[in-house]
Formats: C-alpha cells, sequence, structure tokens
C-alpha cells in the first residue's frame, strides 16, 4: 500500500485555502488518487478569516454547504467547518444503481442524497502565522432503515494531520505528463477476483451435496458463491469448467448461474450453451431481458453476442442487447467507434433491408422489433439513409411512425433536418408529424424551438396543431425540474391556441407533475393521445411515470399501444343491429364520424387506405427508457404465443414420473457507495439468492384436474438466502459489518391421490414425522476483516408458542430476538407442525353415485378418534342423511310434495336421543280470487314446539284482501290468532279505504275509514286493547271561489276509559289582501275542562297600511298582540306595536308598547330627515329622536336618547370652516375648530377643547 502512495507525486491547484483542481499522471490508480483526495480535503480551508459563513465547498465528499465557525486569537486562527452530507452534489447517488435511464437536474434543494445514511461530517483545524498546523477530521454513517430506536449499523471515520516539518520547493519533471482530474471522489468499478477452477468444482460438489435429497438451508449461499467465483474465470477456463461438469444435477447450477455473472466470458459461455441447445428459449429469453439492467457491461460481451443476433434474433435478444447497447455507450462517449457495438447493430440493422418493406404481417413484426431495437441503442452504422426511406416511403404507418422514434435515444449530433421537414410538411400524414416533432423535441435548441412556434402560428392541420399546442403549453406549465429548459427556451409568455382541442376528437399531451424542493422528491406523469385522420377512434397513446429523486430523474416505466380496426367492432357491438343497441353510444359515435369528416382535411392515402373487419394493433413496456416487451396482436382472439401457468408446469412434471427438479435465481446484487472524509469509499451491499426444488417418485398418471392417479412422495424444498454488509474498503484491506439471513422450508408427503371424473376422490398421506419444520428462519451477525467474517455471539432466549390442538396437529413457532438495539431482524424465527397424537396419517374419501354421495376422514392409529362421516341418500321423494363423527352423531330422514297446488315437506332429524321433527306445507289456488295457505309445524321428543298457519285471501276484481294466522309457540299459554281485512273503493274521484285488525277470541282490535277527493278528506280510526279504548275522526273541506280559499276542519278524538274528549274547529282563509286563521280548542276531561281560542288576522291595504293581529284565550291566559304600519302623508311614515297578556296572577300587564315616527322634508339642495322612536317596557321606557341635514354649505346630525331619567345626546355641525362637536354620553365634551384664511397661502386653524365634568 506504501508503495502505491508514493509511486508518484500529485499536482493540485491551491487558491485563497481552496483545492480547484487535480493533475495527476495517468498511471495513477483510483483508489490511491481518492485516497490522496481525502488527504488534501482534511488540508482545505475555504474562510481564512474570523467570523461565520455558510459556503459551498468542494472537496472528496462533492460539492457541499459547509458551515465556518473561526476564531481568532492573536496569530492562532481556530477553524471548525460542519459539512451537510444530504445537500452534497456531485457525489455518487443510489438512484444511480436503481437505473441507468436517469438524468441529472439542478437544484437548490437542502437535500441532494438519498437519505439511506443518517451522516455527520466535521473538521478542527488550527493555523498558525498563517500556516495550517493541524487538522483532524471525523465523519459518520449510521444505516438506519432497518434498524430500531436510535441503533444501527454505523461507521466512523477520522483523519489527522499534523505539521511535522517545513521544506522547500521541490523541482518536478516537466516531460512529465497529467491528467486534469477534480477533488470529487471517484467511483471504483469493482474488478472480479481471479478464481481457480478447482473452486468452481469444489463449490459445484459442494452444491451437489446440500440439495440432493432435499435443498438445504446453505444452498443459495454456495450459489451465491458459486456465481462470484465464476466472474473471476476467463472464457477458456470457464469453457472448460462447463464441459467438464457432466453431473445432470451440477450442470444444472451451471446453467443458473451462468446467465446471472454479467462478465464476457460468461456470455461467451451462455451463447455456446444456447447453441448446443442446453439453454432453453425461455431461459435465453428471460437472459436477454436481464441485460437491460446490467450496469457495467464490457465491448468483449457484444463480441460474444453478436453471433446470436445472426440468424431469427428473438424480440427479447434484439430488445435486451440493445437496451445493453444504450447502457455501455452512457459510460462510453465513443461507443460508436467500438467493434463489439458495431457487430451488433450491424445485425439489428440487417432486419430493416432497404426501406422497411414488409411482404407479409411475420416480416412487419420482425422489422418493428427491430426498430424498437434501434430506438433502445440509440446508435447505429449505416442506418440513417434506411431508416429516413423507412418513413418518407409508402410503408405501414405503425412502422413509418417506428422509424421516428428510433431516434430517441440518439446523440444530439445525430442529424435531425429531415425530421423537423418531415413535421412541418402539411401534406404528411398527423401521426407522422406528431412522431417527428417528438423526435426533435428530444434535442431541442433555440434554432428548433423558434421552428416550431413558427409553423405552430401557421398550422392547418388541426390534429398536429392541437397536440404540439398542449405539449409546448406542458412543458411551460410543468413542475418537473427535468423540464426546467423549456421555460428557458420558450420563455414565460402563454402561447396563443387557435386549435381545437377536444379530448375526444384530437390529439392532445397531458401532464401532470409535482416537485417538493424542501426534499428533492417529484414525480411526472405525462401521456399523448393521437387521433389520425382516418379514424374517430385514437389511433395510439402511452404513459409514462418518471420520478425526480435527489438530482435524478428517474423515468419508472411507459406503457404503450396502437390499434386499428375497431370501428367496425364498436358497430357490431353498439350499432342498431348489434349486441348492445345503446341509442346514446351509437349516436354518440355517429357524432365523431360526421365531427371528424367535417373537421379533417383528408389526402390521397385516405380513400386509398385499406379498410379492414378485423381490430389489430401493437403494445408495449419500456422499463428505465428501454423497450423490454413488445406483442403484436391481430383479431381479439388473444396472442397465439404459448402460456405456462404453474399448474400446467407440474401437471407436465407429474406426467412424466419420476420429477427431479431444481432451479437456482439471484433475487438481489446491488451495492451503493459513498466517499468519506478519508477518501476511503464506504459501500452498502445486498445480495439475495434463492435455490428451489422438487422431488417426486412413484407411480403418476395426471391426465386431467378429473382424471389423476398418483402414489408416491412428493418433496418440495426451498432455500432464500440474504446477505447485507457495510464494509470501509482501503483496496488492501476491508473493515465492516454483515448480516447473513437464511430462510429455509422442505416438507415431505408420502401418500396417493385418486381422481375418477366426479364420482371419487380418494387421498391417503402418510405423517411419520414427530415434527414437520417449513419456516426455519436464522439471522447471524459477523464482523468482516479482510474477507474474512468472524460471527458476533448471541445469547437470546427463545420463546416458543403454540396454538390450539388441530386434528392432532399443533402449528407452533418459535422466535429469538438479538438483543442489541443495533440489530432489528430476528436471530431465530421457526415455524412447525407437531403431532399431539398417534395417527400414521390422514385419509379422505369422496363418492358419488346416481342415489348416494358419501364424505369421509380418519385419522389412522390415532389414539383419540378423529373420524367424520357423511352419507346423502335421495329415492324418489325422500331423503336419507347421517353423520358419524368423533364429536356428534346425528341421523335424518326427510320426505316431499312438489305440486302445483300442493307443496309440503316433512323431515325428521336424531341427534343422540333427542328426536327433531319439522313439517311445513303450502297450499295454493289461483284465479281471480287467489289463495295461499303457508304453514310449519316444529317438535322435540313429541311435544310441540313452534307451528304456525297463515291464510291469504286476494279478491283482486272486488279489491277485498283478508288475513287469518295462528301461531303457537311453548312458551305461550294459548295459539294466538288474529284476522284482517283491507277493502278500496272507487267512486268517481272519491275513493274509500277500510281496514280492520283483530285478536280472535279477545277484544282488541283496529279499524280504519278514511275518504278521499279533491273537495274533502274524511278518515275515523278505532281501537281497542281490552278496556282501554281511542277514537279519532278528522274531517276536512276545501272551497275557492272569486280567489278566496277556504280550508275548514274538524278533529275529534275520545276515549271513554280514559275519560277525554276534544273538539277542534280550524278555519284558514286566503284573500289577496287579507290572510285570516281562527282556531278553536274544546276539551272536556277529569283533570280539566275548558275552550281554547286562536285568532291570526293580517290585513293590508296596497300602498297605504299593514296591520296585523293576534289573539290567544286559553284556559289561564289572555294575550293579545296588533302591530299597524302606515302612511300618514307622502314622505311621512307612522308604526305602532303594542302587546298584552292577561293571568288570573298578574293580572292585565302591557308587555310592550311601542311607537315610531319619520318624516322626510327634503327639499331640492338639502337633505333633512327627522326621526322619533318610543319604546315602553314593563322596566322602563326609552326614546330616540334624530335630526339629519345637509346643503351646500353645512352639515348637521342631532341625536339625543332618553332612557329613564338618563339623558344622552350627540350634536354634529360643519361647515366649510368650521366643526362643532358636543357629546354628552358617558362625559360631557365640547369640541370646535374654525379655519381662518388670512391670504392665498396660508390659513390660521384655532381649536378648543372643553371638558365639562
Amino acid at each position: 500500500m506504501a508503495a502505491a502512495l508514493t509511486r508518484s507525486n500529485l499536482r493540485f491547484s491551491f487558491q485563497d485555502g481552496r483545492v480547484e483542481e487535480l493533475c495527476a499522471v495517468p498511471t495513477e490508480e483510483t483508489w490511491v488518487l481518492n485516497l490522496k483526495r481525502g488527504v488534501l480535503s482534511a488540508f482545505q480551508t475555504s474562510l481564512t478569516r474570523p467570523g461565520s459563513e455558510e459556503v459551498q465547498e468542494t472537496d472528496v465528499q462533492g460539492v457541499c454547504l459547509t458551515h465556518y465557525e473561526n476564531k481568532l486569537e492573536g496569530d492562532l486562527l481556530t477553524i471548525t467547518k460542519q459539512k451537510d452530507l444530504s445537500s452534497c452534489t456531485k457525489r455518487p447517488d443510489f438512484t444511480s444503481y436503481l437505473a441507468s435511464a436517469s438524468s441529472s437536474y439542478n437544484t437548490d434543494s437542502p437535500v441532494q442524497s438519498w437519505p439511506l445514511l443518517d451522516s455527520t461530517s466535521g473538521c478542527s483545524q488550527t493555523v498558525e502565522g498563517g500556516i495550517l498546523t493541524e487538522s483532524s477530521c471525523e465523519e459518520t454513517h449510521t444505516f438506519r432503515p432497518f434498524s430500531r430506536q436510535t441503533g444501527g449499523a454505523s461507521t466512523k471515520a477520522t483523519s489527522h494531520l499534523r505539521l511535522v516539518s517545513r521544506d522547500g520547493p521541490v523541482p518536478t519533471s516537466t516531460e512529465q505528463q497529467f491528467t486534469r482530474r477534480t477533488p470529487v471522489f471517484e467511483t471504483i468499478t469493482e474488478a472480479s477476483a481471479n478464481s481457480q477452477a478447482e473452486t468452481v468444482t469444489a463449490l459445484l460438489q459442494h452444491l451437489d451435496e446440500v440439495s440432493h435429497q432435499e435443498v438445504r438451508p446453505e444452498a443459495p449461499a454456495l450459489f451465491s458463491r458459486l456465481v462470484i467465483a465464476l466472474r473471476g474465470l476467463e472464457y477458456p477456463v470457464l469453457s472448460k469448467v462447463y464441459a467438464d461438469t457432466t453431473d445432470t444435477h451440477s450442470r444444472k447450477f451451471l446453467v443458473d448461474a451462468m446467465p446471472l455473472v454479467g462478465t464476457a466470458a460468461a456470455a461467451a459461455v451462455v451463447r455456446d450453451m444456447y447453441t448446443n441447445g442446453d439453454l432453453s428459449q425461455e431461459d435465453a429469453d428471460a437472459w436477454f431481458t436481464s441485460l437491460a439492467f446490467l450496469k457495467n457491461p464490457t465491448s468483449d460481451m457484444f463480441t460474444a453476442i453478436a453471433p446470436m443476433l445472426e440468424s431469427e434474433p428473438s424480440q427479447s435478444a434484439m430488445l435486451g442487447t440493445s437496451a445493453l447497447v444504450n447502457t455501455f455507450c452512457k459510460i462510453n462517449s465513443r461507443c460508436g467507434e467500438d467493434s463489439g457495438v458495431q457487430q451488433v447493430m450491424r445485425r439489428v440493422e440487417a432486419q430493416l433491408g432497404s426501406g422497411c418493406r414488409a411482404l407479409n404481417e411475420e416480416q412487419k413484426v420482425k422489422i418493428l422489433v427491430a426498430l424498437r431495437a434501434l430506438g433502445n441503442a440509440g446508435r447505429w452504422v449505416n442506418a440513417k439513409q434506411v431508416l429516413e426511406r423507412c418513413y418518407t416511403e409508402n410503408n405501414d404507418m405503425e412502422v413509418r411512425v417506428a422509424a421516428i422514434e428510433a431516434w430517441r435515444h440518439t446523440p444530439c449530433e445525430y442529424d435531425r433536418t429531415n425530421l423537423l421537414a418531415a413535421y412541418q410538411d402539411e401534406a404528411q400524414d398527423s401521426e407522422v408529424r406528431i412522431a417527428a416533432y417528438l423526435s426533435i423535441m428530444t434535442c431541442p435548441t433555440p434554432a428548433v424551438v423558434a421552428a416550431v412556434k413558427d409553423r405552430l402560428t401557421s398550422e392547418g392541420v388541426n390534429q398536429v396543431g392541437s397536440f404540439v399546442w398542449t405539449h409546448l403549453t406542458n412543458l411551460q406549465e410543468s413542475a418537473a425540474p427535468g423540464k426546467e429548459w423549456a421555460r428557458v427556451l420558450l420563455g414565460e409568455e402563454l402561447l396563443a391556441n387557435k386549435f381545437s382541442t377536444e379530448a375526444l376528437r384530437f390529439s392532445r399531451n397531458y401532464e401532470s407533475s409535482f416537485f417538493m424542493n424542501e426534499l428533492n422528491v417529484g414525480a411526472s406523469v405525462e401521456s399523448n393521445v393521437v387521433f389520425s385522420s382516418k379514424s374517430f377512434l385514437p389511433r395510439s397513446g402511452m404513459l409514462n411515470l418518471t420520478v425526480d429523486l435527489f438530482g435524478e430523474s428517474v423515468n419508472l416505466f411507459e406503457v404503450g399501444g396502437r390499434i386499428e380496426g375497431f370501428e367496425s367492432y364498436l358497430d357490431r357491438l353498439f350499432g342498431p343491429d348489434g349486441y348492445f343497441p345503446e341509442d346514446t353510444v351509437a349516436t354518440a359515435l355517429r357524432g365523431l364520424r360526421q365531427q371528424k369528416r367535417e373537421t379533417e382535411a383528408t389526402t390521397l392515402e385516405d380513400f386509398l387506405e385499406e379498410a379492414t373487419d378485423e381490430p389489430r394493433g401493437s403494445y408495449y413496456l419500456r422499463l428505465f427508457g428501454n423497450d423490454v416487451h413488445y406483442r403484436h396482436f391481430r383479431g381479439l382472439s388473444g396472442s397465439n404465443e404459448p402460456t405456462t401457468s404453474p399448474l400446467a408446469l407440474l401437471m407436465e412434471l407429474a406426467r412424466g414420473g419420476k420429477v427431479d427438479y431444481t432451479k437456482s435465481y439471484q433475487l438481489l446484487d446491488a451495492h451503493y457507495s459513498v466517499p468519506t472524509v478519508t477518501g476511503l469509499p464506504l459501500t452498502l451491499g445486498a445480495q439475495s439468492t434463492a435455490t428451489v426444488a422438487l422431488r417426486m417418485d412413484g407411480s403418476f398418471s395426471v391426465q386431467s384436474l378429473t382424471d389423476v392417479n398418483i402414489q408416491g412422495h412428493l418433496r418440495p424444498s426451498a432455500a432464500i438466502h440474504v446477505d447485507g454488509v457495510m464494509v470501509v474498503d482501503a483496496h488492501v484491506t476491508s473493515a465492516g459489518v454483515k448480516v447473513s439471513s437464511t430462510m429455509h422450508t422442505s416438507t415431505a408427503l408420502e401418500g396417493k391421490v385418486r381422481v375418477s371424473g366426479g364420482s371419487l376422490v380418494d387421498v391417503a398421506f402418510d405423517t411419520p414425522k414427530q415434527r414437520t419444520e417449513f419456516i426455519d428462519m436464522e439471522t447471524k451477525y459477523f464482523y468482516v476483516r479482510d474477507d474474512k467474517d468472524e460471527e458476533i455471539e448471541k445469547e437470546e432466549p427463545l420463546i416458543t408458542i403454540c396454538s390450539v390442538d388441530i386434528l392432532g396437529m399443533n402449528l407452533c413457532k418459535e422466535i429469538a430476538m438479538p438483543s442489541s438495539s443495533c440489530f432489528s431482524l430476528p436471530t431465530t424465527l421457526r415455524a412447525y407442525l407437531e403431532k399431539t397424537d398417534t395417527q400414521t396419517g390422514y385419509t379422505f374419501r369422496y363418492t358419488k353415485t346416481t342415489n348416494e354421495i358419501s364424505l369421509l376422514f380418519d385419522a389412522p392409529g390415532a389414539q383419540n378418534s378423529r373420524r367424520m362421516a357423511l352419507s346423502l341418500e335421495a329415492h324418489s321423494n325422500k331423503l336419507l342423511a347421517k353423520v358419524d363423527s368423533f364429536f356428534i352423531k346425528a341421523e335424518m330422514n326427510g320426505e316431499y310434495m312438489w305440486q302445483h297446488d300442493r307443496k309440503s315437506v316433512k323431515t325428521e332429524i336424531q341427534v343422540g336421543k333427542d328426536i327433531y321433527l319439522m313439517k311445513g306445507g303450502l297450499l295454493t289456488a289461483y284465479g281471480d280470487v287467489m289463495q295461499v295457505e303457508p304453514s310449519l309445524e316444529l317438535s322435540v321428543n313429541g311435544r310441540d314446539l313452534f307451528n304456525t298457519k297463515v291464510l291469504i285471501i286476494a279478491d283482486k276484481p272486488q279489491s277485498k284482501y283478508s288475513l287469518e294466522a295462528t301461531t303457537y309457540h311453548s312458551a305461550m299459554r294459548e295459539p294466538l290468532s288474529i284476522k284482517g281485512t283491507f277493502q278500496k273503493h272507487q267512486e268517481g274521484d272519491t275513493t274509500t279505504y277500510s281496514a280492520r285488525m283483530e285478536q280472535v277470541d279477545h277484544p282488541v282490535f283496529l279499524e280504519y275509514d278514511g275518504t278521499f277527493s279533491p273537495r274533502d278528506l274524511n278518515t275515523k280510526i278505532t281501537m281497542r286493547y281490552g278496556p282501554i279504548d281511542l277514537l279519532a275522526e278528522e274531517t276536512w273541506s276545501h272551497t275557492y271561489e272569486n280567489g278566496v280559499r277556504k280550508i275548514k276542519g274538524t278533529t275529534t278524538s275520545g276515549s271513554e276509559f280514559y275519560g277525554v274528549n276534544t273538539k277542534t274547529e280550524n278555519e284558514l282563509i286566503l284573500a289577496p289582501n287579507s290572510i285570516m286563521l281562527t282556531s278553536k280548542l274544546d276539551r272536556v276531561s277529569e283533570f280539566g275542562s275548558g275552550v281554547q281560542t286562536l285568532l291570526v288576522d293580517l290585513q293590508r291595504t296596497p300602498g297605504n297600511s299593514l296591520t296585523a293581529v293576534i289573539d290567544l284565550d286559553s284556559i289561564h291566559s289572555k294575550f293579545n298582540g296588533n302591530a299597524d304600519l302606515r302612511k300618514a302623508s307622502p314622505g311621512h311614515y307612522t308604526g305602532l306595536v303594542q302587546a298584552k297578556l292577561s293571568t288570573p296572577v298578574t293580572g292585565e300587564m302591557t308587555l310592550i308598547d311601542a311607537t315610531a315616527s319619520m318624516k322626510d322634508i327634503s327639499q331640492p339642495g338639502t337633505f333633512n330627515i327627522n326621526a322619533e322612536v318610543s319604546v315602553t317596557i314593563p322596566v322602563t321606557t326609552v326614546t330616540l329622536t334624530s335630526e339629519v341635514y345637509g346643503d351646500s354649505q353645512q352639515g348637521k346630525i342631532n341625536l339625543q336618547t332618553q332612557i329613564g331619567n338618563k339623558k344622552f345626546g350627540l350634536m354634529m355641525e360643519a361647515t366649510p370652516s368650521s366643526l362643532l362637536i358636543d357629546a354628552d354620553v358617558v362625559k360631557h365634551v365640547v369640541v370646535n375648530a374654525k379655519v381662518r384664511c388670512v391670504c392665498a397661502c396660508v390659513c390660521v386653524c384655532q381649536m378648543s377643547f372643553i371638558y365639562i365634568s
């Protein structure tokens, strides 16, 4: 390590304490340069004067907001600085590990990095006489997401510099070459450690041992080590290892591991495996798709993959390989000159021919896939002229649009002049023009934006104008930080909209976005809906989701598709002769057709387009900006591609007899590195692998789900291993912590399964083990030192919890939690079934014959019986059921009759010694007079428990209905019988209703009679319940003559039992200028009798007066109230309100006596209103007089109030030269002000203030 650090000198630019630039020799290793960056970061001081300040400082950790606190004592300057690491930019971010298709954006947010770590960083420096003598820095990083409370895996980094001696300048060679570097940490691409073939062979042998009978817990960890070991082998060795591995079981692990290695050597072996037929097409497609997510491809990979694209490459091969090219080009700007990339792209371009011309549907799909592959790669060799012919010649519209979209990932140096011309050409189809517009806007320049805006002002095609206007407007209004360029190039001025943008008729761009600058988090959803002049339905659409995280915009996914030929399909569904002839839908469709014809200009191509009655289209999925899935369909019968379900796979395996299936997966392989103050990287890593196995042996015959005959054993097993690591890597040594979790399950099932149609299901399985574990999870914690793991000892108590015994089995779990707060995952977690009885297994049998169904469940060998049996027999109109179980025995006999007018059922159930009998019946008669007679009887051991019988008769011609019901329950003394009748009679416009309900043999009844007509309403209700009686009658009449409406009503009610009789007479008269209500209530009872009257009289004389009178005369009091408002003369109004109450206790008293008067005596040029109000209430009298006067020379307000004996007043007089205020409210105050002008420029103001006590 010392030799590497001292091998070469490092020059750097040092300006006023800042390290601005490094000059390193080209051969300097990156890890060495990072260490030297750490030293320079501790050496750097951005603020050398006393005081405090926040600055942006660039060092090994990036560009960070740094707070300085400097103190000067004599010539000793003490510097303390704290960095906010969450604000740092230009440092590795976790989003770069999520996707290669991310783009950077700038924002002034205080949060600039992914908050996976809670980090602090600070330095203390001492400067004496302008020379740095000492510097100490300390930094902590705590990983929090899966830690409890304040705990968590934590790393502390410290550095200390101290001035030892001073030397003069050292001469350096001027012939040595240097490269410019920044002080910011450089990420190191991990190189695979060299491996030996013997290591791989030993791992394969060990894997075979731990998965031969079942998958053991250590299998996934061994598989992960196998993948890592394979990465260190060159192609000749790796190929020899694969060739020498002849054992089928061991080779299966190699086949599973090889696509996960991610090296050029492994890609070459995968190629050999595919060529030899050792790799299925499904596995090959999965590998090609995974290439889209490979982070660090090399040129040799393309050389290895290129032969696999020679003849008839699959869609996954084209899309996955092209996405890998795109990733390679992001880290290698001159990738277009790479021979491996050129080999791949030439094979893709060969699919296009000379101009994307297809003779059939199959060729068209191949061309479309190749065009999408070019769009993924964003690079090509000789495709420019071919692509231009593809979208300018008379090809299928989908091909033309796809050829234009091939420019979506290309560098801005690629010529887009022809695309701009295609957009500006109104003779082109609107789909082509919109696609061309979107392609040129991937590289916007002031000239391009100006050309687009100029074209928009003169646009004559509404489809194109609508889309471009909505797209540009959304760009202007977007909150996405990655679209800030639009506001710069387009300006803030709103674009004029002269286009129709109806959503159901014209092409549009939709965008919704938000961005929270405080958190540096946002998202945007964008959608394009493109119509064609040839259809009233949308022709294509897409939906895109992009998230903005801490300075990186990540395009998560995009889904889209294209349809044609659905117009006739909708007609067949919703047209006049369709399956759903809905008028509103058909009308809407006709309207859309007519609008299309009227608003869109057509070209010759519109009329020559081939019509089709068969719907067709395509759909695609893009992840992180790359096409990973594309499908083309024709018709609605579904995809012709085979689909495989887990059940179909299991049945296919079972038909083969003996099954030995093993599959290994890599679920996760990710790492995240951040620089520390020392220049050493802190790496967070996560790896997860899984191995599943299925062993089956015996006699297997599975034709379908209804024809199964299996006898043998089934042993499924699986294990998942997860490693999480936090390590500081000093290249020659490393240290950190590691957590390793393993989840394992292994069960065995032996027995038989027989299914024969729907007549037999016979299942039996053995339980030879006392304890069957189906989940076993163990977590271990380690210290990591130089790739060696030292386990942290643990002594946690084990907690066992078991459920209640179910059929001789207990479900139990065991758990142990770590005692340290630094760790949160349980160290032990198990779930298992444990036998609580001696059963050797379980049996289940189902049989069905013509007249019988039987079910049987049993646990042979159990000390406590678990037997449960159920049988059902049906003969003619009789049914027999038996239940025989360890907790109940029962037998049921039943018979039934089902005729047109007679239905009955009889059921007898015996449970133990008890016999339950149920009888039910239903008699019916139909015709003008309909009868329904249901009945139900229940008895237990010969004793009646409940019975009921109901008779309902409906005479529909006579509108007569009757009900008779008798009910008995064992808790009742005697049966309850009820009779009821209801009748309706119509004569002219008068309708009569009568109803009666009574309890037989008891004085309980309820009668109702009612007569209704437009003129009258009469009702009568009579009720009796034993001695209690109630009679209520109501009569109302209504007349309307000569504009006067009269409503009269009489209501009587009484009860002999309670000795109460009441009679109420009401009359309401509504006339044009009056309303009168009179009411009289006459009550007679032993508690008190009397008469109560109410009169409400409202009278109006139009334009003159309004009077109101209310008189209430009750048994113990009288109330009289009247109000009068009238116009005494023009401008003179008077008002009167009086209310009196008289009771035997208080006698007659006045509640209120109020008068008011207002006179308007204003003349032309004057305003003069006088008002007087007097209110007398039982306590006191209040009077108020007011005078308001105003003309051109003076204004006057005089308010005088007297409350009882107290007087209050306020008087204000104002002229152009004086103001007088005399206020006598709480105190008496007089204010007098006058203004006198001596000359035109001089005025004198006099003011007096008088306070009168």
